[in-house]
């Protein structure tokens, strides 16, 4: 019911400003951004465009272990611009014995991804695993891949295990060692031959913006060390992990180099520890979580306090460590990501990151879609608080939704920036959000052919919106869910700005903008 404003330098036209038109229904999400490159620190399509993602993880703990975000489902995320799945795949069940790989298994994530892709949604797939595997009430290794050398295994809780287990350390130290598997060959030469293995089955599959190494490594027999100087770094853990990426990187990019490989530090990295490891190699992300250290004693049956009521200290804490992991990005040349946030109920805090995020210009991955997620031997895995869809089973539609957590993730953001982003945030008490990039891209190119695309969701503008746009051409029809802008000739910048509708009289109308205009500042 409102308009997109197309603004050059000259009076605004009144009958655009009064056309009207029903937000369009259509899903306009972007599917033709790959292959994904990485240049500095952003992760740029095709085109040359910068690409930023907001999505969730969604992993299946439990048998068969298969994909469970149905075709309706990636119908609602599409439509909500939720346009990345950070999607688990268990090692265990990919290689159930040494060197031999169940096809089917991968073949249902093939056709999952190909599923989400058609809707504009990209994968990130992670061989997922938290506590190593089932015996130490986690996931992810086979247990032909277990060696503890006859440590006990004090089993106390998944939230406990990392720190207090010494069975649990003494198996991630044989994976970093490569202790040989039952046929002889070193279990983490394994785990790289089975990423070999599924990145060649992916050759050709579309939607896959890049494949996640390993689910927050763990630090083994060094833990308690990193937990003693993790804020300046644990260097007996980073280089364990740097050889690891390494190795990774290589026995994926020898099949398949034109995939992004995604990295992430460790196990007490997401809560401000700092990482010294590094993967410098093409097309490598940098990938950090981010969760308030109160988190885990919800898990532990400790009191436990929402991260919005600390007094800020979870608020200051979560900003110095997205503060400091995007600055290692920017420092090694990297794309941060932020692969993991949330995990609460409390839409405060979650508001307070995702605004952080968007300070930072930072694609997130938000945990999670659907949450049932084990923590030990007899738990049921319920955590209600952690999705966003209370019962993956039932239509993803009216109380099946958590509608506050959707209206604090759902907002407007720019899907690909044909130049280079400068900033860009949502007000989520006036609906403004405001966009400014250079059009000068980061490969020092500027194509004025190319389309800055931006996420407008109904969510936040049920009754339309208004675009006003300098340095730029509209070229997407009025309130459409992705507006398009091209670069005007000789501009060297482009500001962006949208909210709602503008309602009332011609005059009023014409006052508004007159008012916007005038505090149009980026």
């Amino acid at each position: 019911m409102s308009t997109v404003l197309r603004l050059k330098i000259m009076p605004i036209a009144l009958a655009a400003l009064m056309s009207a038109s029903a937000f369009a229904a259509t899903n306009n999400l972007p599917k033709n951004l790959e292959p994904f490159n990485t240049v500095g620190r952003w992760i740029v399509d095709a085109q040359g465009r910068v690409v930023i993602q907001h999505g969730l993880n969604s992993i299946n703990k439990f048998e068969p272990h298969t994909p469970f975000i149905r075709p309706e489902d990636a119908d609602l995320l599409a439509k909500e611009g939720l346009t990345q799945i950070r999607l688990g795949i268990k090692w265990a069940k990919v290689e159930p014995e040494p060197g031999k790989y169940d096809d089917a298994f991968i073949d249902q994530y093939i056709n999952h991804i190909k599923m989400l892709h058609a809707r504009g949604i990209y994968t990130a797939l992670t061989f997922f695993q938290d506590n190593y595997s089932e015996e130490f009430a986690g996931h992810g290794a086979p247990k032909w891949a277990v060696f503890t050398d006859g440590i006990p295994n004090i089993n106390i809780n998944y939230y406990a295990n990392p720190t207090f287990n010494p069975a649990l350390q003494r198996a991630f130290d044989n994976f970093y060692a490569n202790r040989h598997a039952p046929d002889g060959i070193g279990i983490q030469d394994h785990y790289a031959n089975a990423w070999a293995y599924v990145a060649k089955k992916f050759i050709g599959v579309p939607g896959v913006i890049g494949f996640d190494l390993m689910n927050e490594p763990q630090s083994g027999s060094y833990t308690q060390l990193c937990w003693l100087t993790g804020f300046t770094g644990c260097a007996p853990h980073d280089v364990r992990v740097t050889a690891f990426n390494n190795k990774m990187q290589k026995a994926i990019h020898k099949v398949d180099p034109n995939r992004l490989i995604i990295w992430e530090p460790g196990y007490h990295h997401s809560m401000g520890y700092a990482s010294g490891a590094t993967l410098k190699a093409p097309r490598a992300v940098y990938s950090f979580h981010q969760y308030c250290p109160t988190m885990p004693a919800r898990q532990l049956s400790l009191p436990y306090t929402p991260p919005s009521k600390t007094l800020g200290l979870c608020q200051s804490l979560e900003s110095y460590n997205i503060n400091s992991h995007v600055s290692k990005g920017i420092r090694e040349n990297t794309p941060p990501l932020m692969g993991e946030f949330g995990a609460t109920e409390d839409v405060k805090d979650i508001g307070h990151v995702v605004d952080v995020a968007d300070k930072h210009m930072l694609p997130w991955t938000h945990w999670a879609w659907f949450a049932k997620d084990p923590a030990g031997t007899g738990d049921s895995g319920e955590r209600p608080w952690e999705g966003v869809i209370k019962d993956p089973t039932l239509p993803p539609s009216g109380d099946n939704l958590v509608h506050d957590k959707l209206n604090v993730l759902v907002r407007p953001y720019p899907l690909a920036v044909a130049g280079t982003p400068q900033s860009y945030g949502f007000n989520r008490t006036t609906k403004a959000f405001k966009l400014s990039y250079s059009a000068t891209n980061p490969q020092g190119k500027i194509d004025r052919q190319a389309h800055t695309e931006v996420f407008v969701p109904a969510r936040q503008y049920p009754n339309g919106y208004t675009a006003i746009v300098l340095g730029g051409s509209v070229t997407s029809a009025p309130n459409a869910d992705v507006l398009l802008i091209k670069t005007n000739a000789n501009a060297n910048k482009v500001d962006v700005q949208v909210i709602p509708k503008i309602a009332g009289t011609a005059s009023n109308a014409v006052s508004t903008v007159q008012t916007v205009l005038s505090g149009f500042k980026f």
